[in-house]
């Protein structure tokens, strides 16, 4: 892999992960997390200086990782602090079930699922959908009733205790869920650090995540 990659957590409602809406995120405006930043090589030969930017966020960690795995911290505010993640949980949720799913098994999608909040993914009761396309949902279209069915196909509390099982072995000692959508805020939190280290978890062992 070459160049550098940065994580940037933050915390702003103008920009979701990966476009997509959830209606929690009204409850949380500071909430912002970017996937990566190859830094271009004709910047960093022609070693322009770059502005500091000013970042109006309640938290965010902006981490530097080299190739052979090094880290540098850039930028950081409140990195540990502990708050409401919303749509972000879906990152763990879309872990859990390519973990436990094979891509190619077909859910059946039900009215719970189907009732959630949100327009995304508008999908239909009975309907059957590979778990594939309902990691894709989950993702890029932040999909409330897809990351519902995908909890479902281990029962709901089950996935759940699976998501936070997975969180505890990864060491994020700061992270909770209670939801796999992200929608209730009570008992579902997590940190900067906690979610870059996440991600950087994802990158390296589940990287076709990043290209649904």
């Amino acid at each position: 892999m070459k160049g550098l990659r940065f994580f940037f957590v933050g915390f702003i409602l103008s920009l979701p992960f990966w476009l997509g809406f959830n209606l929690s995120e009204a409850r949380l405006e500071n909430l912002f997390f970017s996937q990566f930043y190859l830094s271009s090589p004709e910047v960093v030969l022609a070693k322009v200086p770059l502005p500091e930017p000013k970042i109006d966020a309640k938290s965010f960690l902006v981490l530097q990782i080299d190739p052979d795995g090094s880290q540098k911290i850039i930028l950081e505010k409140n990195s540990k602090a502990e708050l409401p993640i919303a749509s972000l949980t879906k990152l763990m949720t879309t872990v859990v079930a390519s973990d436990n799913l094979p891509l190619s098994q077909k859910v059946k999608i039900s009215q719970a699922a189907v009732s959630q909040e949100g327009a995304a993914g508008r999908l239909k009761v009975g309907e059957k959908i590979e778990v594939g396309e309902l990691l894709k949902m989950s993702l890029v279209e932040s999909s409330n009733d897809a990351a519902e069915a995908l909890a479902e196909t281990l029962g709901r509390n089950k996935f759940i205790e699976a998501m936070n099982e997975k969180a505890d072995s990864l060491g994020l000692r700061s992270t909770q869920f209670s939801t796999p959508t992200g929608l209730e805020a009570e008992g579902n939190f997590s940190t900067a650090r906690d979610l870059v280290s996440l991600a950087a978890f994802i990158l390296k062992e589940h990287e076709t995540l990043f290209m649904v």
